[in-house]
């Protein structure tokens, strides 16, 4: 498939990753502005960076359980869904290198309590 120099083959070329937005991907000339790729990729369906062109990643996250503080993640699209929000593909770039997030679970304070509580059927 790539020529009889081995020394110039490259597995990217054969595995590349494209995510496309489910409706506004689809249109040929506007896409290009909500879909992400295609990108050379290392991994396999079988590795442990499971990637290929079908599929791969929603997200990555490494947990140490023994320090809930120590929670690395990284969301390949991004933070946000929508195409006008600063944080839609933000992440891009870290999912490629191979970077991640700390998630401070330790500092999220709720602002408000919602209770649910089962009513009487009697």
């Amino acid at each position: 498939m790539q020529g009889r120099r081995p020394e110039r083959w490259r597995y990217g070329r054969a595995n590349q990753v494209r995510l496309a937005h489910p409706v506004m991907g689809r249109i040929p000339w506007f896409g290009r502005y909500f879909n992400f790729g295609p990108v050379e990729m290392d991994g396999a369906a079988t590795t442990v960076q499971a990637v290929t062109e079908v599929y791969g990643p929603s997200m990555r996250m490494v947990a140490d359980l023994s320090d809930t503080g120590a929670l690395l993640i990284v969301i390949p699209t991004g933070n946000s869904g929508h195409r006008l929000s600063g944080h839609y593909g933000d992440q891009w770039g870290a999912y490629l290198e191979g970077r991640a997030f700390r998630l401070e679970m330790g500092r999220v304070e709720p602002k408000r309590t919602l209770r649910l509580t089962p009513q009487d059927r009697r």
